[in-house]
């Protein structure tokens, strides 16, 4: 499958006039329906409607990719248009971007749907690209662009390919912000890396569970600090500025990057993991996560009842 094969003249907008992103995605729907990429429109819509923010990335500085599947279409349906000027995400959003790729999937081609998202994904990604994209006046040309014309969508999921940024802490860190971190950006787990950015351990809820619950309610009953614990040759009086090195899980399950995202589900299933650290060459470049996986892959059903 190539990206020629899944976009048409038809479904390249330049110039795309809107005011912002969901008028943007409305308007390359309608495109889509016009060459009959879609065979219910009013269910494509409504879909587009209830969806949440995860369901369009932001590809560089300057390209929303909005992605829905549903049977709405009967295949994996791709539309693209280049605005004049940055549109926000939207009406009241800061973020803004020139370019809008649209990509719709039936519910049953989860493969082809993540492979299709990936590879335009990594296509947008690159700087040169982008320009020449924008530098086109017309759609002809902008299916003209190498990065387009010859792009290849072939071949297993890999886990690079829907893997999630991670948040990472220093072994030095210690438990307190270690937890405040967790609470203010809703995290379960934190990796906890190297100088070489390789995966040294692993805080999760658990580990604040057993050394900081403790000696909260012995703070709350008694107005005393809970001590002490021993580390690097000193005392620790607060278990707060324990360094989570002291504290972290070191027996961690990673995978890497290229393997296929079937091996990964398969891994976390056997091993009932909720999330596994991505490394590439051992240092460590995302997290996986298994919602992710099951809404992205599986997806859900229920809303197209």
């Amino acid at each position: 499958m190539t990206a020629a094969g899944l976009l048409s003249s038809r479904r390249v907008l330049v110039p795309l006039e809107a005011r912002n992103l969901p008028e943007a995605v409305m308007k390359l729907v309608a495109a889509c329906a016009a060459d009959g990429s879609v065979t219910d429109t009013t269910l494509l819509e409504s879909i587009i409607a209830e969806a949440s923010p995860e369901d369009t990335l932001t590809v560089g500085a300057d390209f929303f990719l909005p992605h829905f599947r549903t049977d709405a279409v009967s295949s994996v349906v791709v539309a693209l248009g280049i605005a004049p000027k940055p549109i926000p995400r939207s009406p009241k959003a800061r973020r803004r971007a020139r370019g809008v790729l649209l990509v719709v999937a039936p519910v049953k081609e989860a493969a082809a749907y993540l492979q299709t998202v990936a590879a335009f994904a990594r296509v947008l990604a690159d700087p040169d690209s982008r320009r020449a994209i924008f530098a086109a006046t017309s759609p002809e040309e902008v299916l003209a662009v190498p990065a387009l014309r010859d792009l290849i969508i072939e071949g297993p999921l890999r886990v690079g390919d829907i893997m999630a940024p991670v948040i990472s802490i220093a072994p030095e860190t210690s438990l307190g912000d270690a937890a405040a971190l967790m609470v203010r950006r809703s995290l379960e787990t934190l990796p906890v890396v190297g100088q070489r950015n390789e995966v040294l351990g692993v805080v999760s809820q658990a580990e604040l569970l057993d050394y900081l619950v403790p000696s909260y309610i012995q703070q709350l009953t008694t107005g005393k600090v809970m001590a002490v614990r021993k580390a690097a040759g000193r005392v620790i009086a607060d278990p707060r500025e324990l360094p989570v090195r002291e504290a972290m899980r070191r027996n961690v399950i990673c995978v890497d990057e290229h393997q296929t995202v079937a091996e990964a589900a398969a891994l976390m299933a056997h091993k009932d993991l909720d999330r596994i650290p991505v490394v590439k060459e051992g240092a460590l470049v995302g997290i996986l996560v298994r919602s992710d996986l099951v809404r992205k892959v599986i997806g859900s059903v229920k809303r197209e009842s």
